[in-house]
């Protein structure tokens, strides 16, 4: 019985470990390539460019995204906060930010601020076309950083 159990989840967690130790798909120049694209026109450039940029984020041993309403993407349970794709858009960005202030400052550590900075700037491009997109508790991000107490309020959230 204990035999069968084991080998159960040998089956179960050999390829994942496997996965862990192989060459990630893409690497730094892909990422960085496809994050300027994105950044550029996040609507336009989204695909294939999110995908990379996931990829990377999640395979890459250098860098660690953790993606939770507790590191500041509030939006991402909101019911009312619109178009499903448009908020995907958002979290691109906030991998984006992340990963690109680890691959600068070569510190394996997620980097809230510079995510949500990105989403941000995202948020904007995006209402810049679509003016009736509306996210409150982005819109509570925007103010906060403008106001200079970001992280106060990111601190905040992480509490809750």
């Amino acid at each position: 019985m204990i035999k069968k159990y084991l080998s159960s989840i040998l089956l179960l967690v050999l390829p994942s470990l496997i996965a862990a130790q192989a060459e990630p798909k893409y690497g730094e120049a892909d990422f960085n390539a496809a994050a300027k694209a994105f950044m550029a026109d996040p609507v336009k450039n989204s695909k294939p460019n999110c995908g990379i940029m996931f990829a990377f984020a999640s395979e890459s041993p250098d860098v660690s995204v953790l993606i939770s309403e507790k590191t500041g993407i509030v939006w991402i349970n909101e019911k009312s906060a619109g178009k499903e794709d448009l908020r995907a858009l958002l979290l691109c960005g906030y991998i984006t930010g992340s990963v690109e202030s680890q691959l600068k400052s070569r510190k394996k550590e997620n980097d809230a601020i510079a995510g949500i900075k990105a989403s941000l700037k995202v948020y904007a491009f995006i209402r810049k076309i679509n003016p009736t997109f509306k996210i409150a508790s982005v819109e509570k991000l925007i103010t906060a950083e403008k106001n200079g107490k970001l992280q106060e309020l990111l601190d905040a959230i992480e509490e809750k």
